[in-house]
């Protein structure tokens, strides 16, 4: 508007003349104007918007996308769109605003936290929760889904927080699920609706509004613990001159666990909802805007009983799919190694050294290298667990992503040595090639037949024995001239040779052959 107010002066009230003393172009009003002055600003804005539609304006100006999410009328409401508790979840992810440092090392710095909220529409409850280092992904998404039908007393307890089942009484599935088109586009949700009948919505893309409600979540939670955390963002940061906040770190990711847990316990049962509108019978039933309380009243007069689901089940429901390879050494996933209590009750190493190695279905949890889940339908939860096996301990306690990082570290270290092992080969074959030389030709053509030769190898061993034992006895001498320490701890006790005998006897340690016993049996040389 100001752009076009200083365009109509110059277009209308005032002309370009040329200063002769100077030469330069200079703009004047016109005569009529030069006393009473120009029209203002505010004159101008009047006019101008008196018989124009700018809101007409300003829409074409702006594109459809931009025009929708951020101009446009707000006619309708989430509540109304659901029948109660249950009817549609939401589910989005933001990076939290404060630097965590890591709980193994608290001067460490760790970066930001990603926090999943799963929200029912209905109540405005939070429903699920994840609140990690698995940047916005499924995995992410998995976690806080899966936390949806999970105790919530459980939950809270191993942060230190203790609540009653009616403080957090959500443990179920939605029927509805609207998401963001990323994770929630991912292949693996198919499984959560094919199994749990759950119907998917996608937000179009650039439409973040039509998740509102769990998006307002995130703008009330950091407002509450903003001003006693050391270590949050704030408006300044990375300005020229701004405080670095990530030195102010000092949570590690289970205090801001339980920071966001207790935040999320006093909004579900405390926070008001301003504005929220309400249906026809709360107004009559006197419902205060309080989560819990809207929950409560909609599973009486709405909802019902919502759809419980056993949380392995959905868990093991939500993780990803793939196929291990089962061989006569374990079950060999990603060049890792298990078993269990299936493929050893039926034999399943034994079959694949016979007859050769076969595919299985399994399931796995990106972040837990310890097991995975091989797909049985006969069983009674569809699947059996399987561990590590003792050939694959050094990967205990990983990552899948660390052991394939492990992997291709390994794999690069062995390339670089490929070219000096080869050439310590080279080296090796060469003394032994040299040896057998040596030994061909130190070798003298024999007088004696090869009857003779074969006769005698007994007698010969026996000679070679007595003086292998002499040699070997002064190499094992204790205190003998050479050795880097001498400090007998007592009279030294003479080891004697035995003489040669054909026959092994109690000083021979060797074992005996299959000979000797013959000979044994029969009675022979005794």
């Amino acid at each position: 508007m100001r752009a076009a107010y200083t365009k109509m002066l110059g277009d209308y009230f005032g002309a370009f003349t040329v200063d002769a003393s100077t030469g330069r172009k200079r703009f004047l009003p016109l005569p009529e104007f030069q006393k009473t002055g120009y029209p203002s600003f505010d004159q101008f804005e009047y006019w101008a918007t008196r018989d124009n539609d700018m809101l007409d304006v300003r829409k074409r100006r702006l594109s459809n996308r931009v025009w929708e999410l951020t101009e446009r009328g707000l006619t309708g409401t989430s509540a109304a769109q659901t029948w109660g508790p249950g009817a549609r979840y939401q589910i989005d992810a933001t990076i939290a605003d404060v630097y965590l440092v890591s709980r193994l090392d608290p001067n460490k710095i760790i970066g930001r936290p990603v926090l999943y909220v799963v929200i029912d529409v209905f109540s405005r409850m939070v429903v699920g929760v994840y609140i990690g280092l698995e940047g916005p992904s499924w995995v992410g998404a998995m976690m806080a889904l899966a936390n949806t039908v999970a105790s919530k007393v459980d939950f809270c307890r191993k942060f230190g927080i203790e609540i009653d089942e009616c403080e957090w009484p959500a443990q179920h599935l939605p029927a509805t699920l609207l998401g963001d088109r990323g994770e929630i586009e991912s292949r693996l949700i198919n499984i959560l609706q094919n199994t749990f009948n759950v119907v998917i919505e996608n937000a179009a893309a650039y439409r973040a509004d039509w998740k509102g409600v769990v998006e307002t979540r995130f703008k009330l939670i950091p407002a509450k613990f903003k001003a006693y955390v050391a270590g949050y963002i704030e408006v300044d940061y990375q300005e020229r001159g701004g405080t670095d906040y990530r030195l102010d770190a000092t949570l590690n990711i289970d205090d801001f666990t339980e920071i966001v847990l207790a935040l999320l316990v006093y909004y579900n049962n405390h926070h008001e909802l301003s504005g929220y509108d309400r249906h026809p019978g709360m107004t009559a039933d006197g419902v205060p805007a309080v989560p819990v309380d809207l929950w409560n009243w909609g599973i009486v007069n709405q909802s019902g009983l919502l759809r419980r689901f056993p949380e392995e089940h959905v868990r093991f429901s939500l993780m990803p799919i793939d196929e291990a390879t089962v061989t006569h050494q374990g079950i060999r996933y990603r060049g890792l190694f298990y078993s269990g209590p299936l493929p050893l009750r039926e034999n399943w190493f034994d079959r694949a050294r016979r007859k050769g190695v076969w595919k299985v279905r399994i399931s796995y949890d990106p972040r837990n290298s310890d097991f995975i889940y091989v797909h049985t339908p006969n069983a009674e939860v569809g699947y059996e667990t399987c561990t590590l096996t003792a050939r694959s301990r050094e990967s205990r306690n990983g990552s899948f992503w660390e052991i394939g990082a492990q992997q291709g570290k390994q794999a690069s270290v062995s390339a670089a040595r490929e070219m000096d092992q080869q050439n310590r080969l080279i080296e090796a074959l060469d003394i032994v090639e040299n040896v057998v030389a040596r030994a061909a030709a130190r070798k003298e053509p024999s007088t004696m037949s090869n009857a003779e030769r074969v006769r005698g190898i007994r007698p010969n061993r026996a000679e070679e024995k007595t003086a292998n034992r002499a040699r070997e006895a002064e190499e094992f001498r204790i205190g003998k001239a050479g050795d880097r320490s001498s400090d007998p701890m007592g009279e030294l006790i003479p080891f004697e040779a035995p003489s040669a005998r054909t026959v092994p006897d109690e000083d021979d340690y060797a074992a005996p052959s299959m000979a000797d016993l013959k000979r044994l049996r029969n009675n022979d040389d005794v």
